[in-house]
């Protein structure tokens, strides 16, 4: 099989993130995010032609049944077949022993056939290209959204980065209030803080691959704050919210723009605003909201799908059932 597989990061993984058109969830910055419980391991597809994509996921723990979870889909720019190299992988896990497997969809840079099993709903993804001219990239965003803009620069509000407890803090409950504005729209989700990932901050915007907590204050209040992780000149929004007053004056706006710019400067060519539900689209939908406020960024908008492979439902069974008691007793 093409695929090898390491348990350390390659060397050259950097480049092969911006060769084969990965992003932060085909680095280890994504691992330290993730809060998931496993041992990573790094994938590459090689042909005579050198590496043609990567992949990066996790062997997760378990003493019934060996998974693994693998955040994206693997990077294949440089793979001419991408389906049959998902298929090559999960044939090459499979005879490894391999029970359970499942692909996230975020960041993929290309869509399965439909053929390839799949988990969970489609999503889309919307991302900004923000290597275009400061100006010309707020002429693209919605006219809502310019008017929220031009507030915030009227208003002289700054962005601030944050550290250690203080970003912990101020990201916990920004999450929160999004976790309940959201409840009550029915779109509820749970609120898991990446701490490990505040402790580990990157300084430099130019390093390989990290993460970095903003926020945009008006003096000395904090209006919302933002987690974003980074890997081959490419941008992903994590995790963040807005305080009652930066949710009334509608500070996420200003935010996302100024995180936009300051890795404009540094080089990077794309910020990505994450996903929704595919039937987001829809004006019922609870997660409408949501799909209106990334669209007026002006995005590209990309339709998203993983892919899983379960080759022994009992066992995958038997270890949903074993990680359900282990929450129960922790609880």
């Amino acid at each position: 099989m093409p695929w090898t597989v390491s348990d350390a990061c390659p060397a050259e993984w950097p480049r092969l993130i911006e060769e084969c058109g990965g992003g932060f969830h085909h680095s280890p910055a994504w691992l330290r995010v993730s809060r998931r419980d496993g041992i990573p391991v790094y994938l590459q597809y090689v042909s005579e032609r050198g590496t043609e994509g990567i992949a990066l996921g996790l062997r997760l723990r378990s003493r019934i049944s060996k998974a693994y979870y693998f955040p994206s889909l693997p990077a294949l720019n440089g793979c001419d077949l991408p389906n049959q190299a998902l298929l090559e992988l999960m044939d090459c896990l499979r005879k490894g022993g391999t029970s359970f497997l499942r692909f996230g969809s975020s960041e993929a840079n290309w869509l399965p056939d439909p053929s390839i099993p799949t988990n969970g709903w489609p999503r889309l993804e919307y991302t900004v290209d923000i290597s275009i001219d400061p100006e010309e990239l707020m002429k693209s965003f919605g006219s809502t959204h310019r008017r929220h803009l031009r507030r915030g620069i009227r208003e002289g509000w700054q962005l601030c980065q944050l550290e250690g407890e203080e970003a912990v803090d101020l990201l916990h409950d920004v999450r929160t209030l999004a976790s309940d504005r959201a409840v009550e729209r029915g779109d509820g989700f749970a609120v898991r803080d990446p701490m490990e990932s505040l402790a580990e901050q990157s300084e430099d915007l130019n390093a390989d691959w990290g993460v970095r907590t903003f926020a945009v204050c008006d003096g000395d209040e904090p209006l919302a704050a933002a987690l974003v992780g980074w890997a081959g000149r490419r941008v992903y929004f994590v995790a963040g919210g807005s305080t009652p007053e930066g949710y009334r004056r509608s500070a996420a706006v200003w935010l996302h723009w100024s995180i936009m710019r300051e890795f404009a400067e540094q080089g990077f060519l794309i910020y990505n605003l994450g996903g929704t539900p595919e039937a987001a689209e829809e004006p019922d939908h609870p997660a409408h909201g949501l799909y209106r406020f990334k669209k007026g960024f002006g995005p590209q908008m990309a339709r998203r799908r993983g892919a899983h492979l379960v080759s022994s439902p009992m066992r995958v069974r038997a270890h949903q059932l074993l990680r359900s008691l282990k929450q129960a007793l922790s609880v």
